[in-house]
């Protein structure tokens, strides 16, 4: 005999949200048939599809590795942005300099220009 649960039970069962368990149902990962307004999933269908899906401890496992890597990216970045800033800082100080020296300098812009010297 087949027994029918709703979108509801399936998700208490296989511990994920009602979301979820309609989006298996539209992949069509789930035996499913439409009631009216209401999806109802095959038990067995879900029994099936958790067997095949890997336990959290698994799933965790593998979304710590992702995250590690996540991060020493994000501390990669970091330390290349912290360079840029450097560069770009020193650039600023060369050129804050330079324009002072301009400054300073009495003689008229055309004998600057063209580096005349007296």
């Amino acid at each position: 005999m087949k027994e029918w649960i709703t979108v509801k039970e399936a998700a208490k069962l296989r511990k994920c949200t009602e979301r979820n368990i309609l989006q298996l149902i539209k992949k069509n990962e789930l035996e499913a048939r439409k009631e009216g307004h209401r999806w109802l999933i095959r038990k067995d269908s879900i029994e099936k599809i958790s067997e095949k899906s890997p336990n959290n401890s698994e799933l965790i496992s593998v979304l710590k590795a992702e995250l590690q890597e996540r991060n020493d990216q994000i501390k990669q970045l970091q330390e290349e942005l912290s360079k840029v800033r450097e560069r770009s800082d020193t650039i600023i100080l060369r050129l804050t300099e330079h324009n002072q020296q301009l400054l300073e300098d009495k003689r008229p812009w055309y004998h600057k220009l063209f580096k005349r010297h007296q």
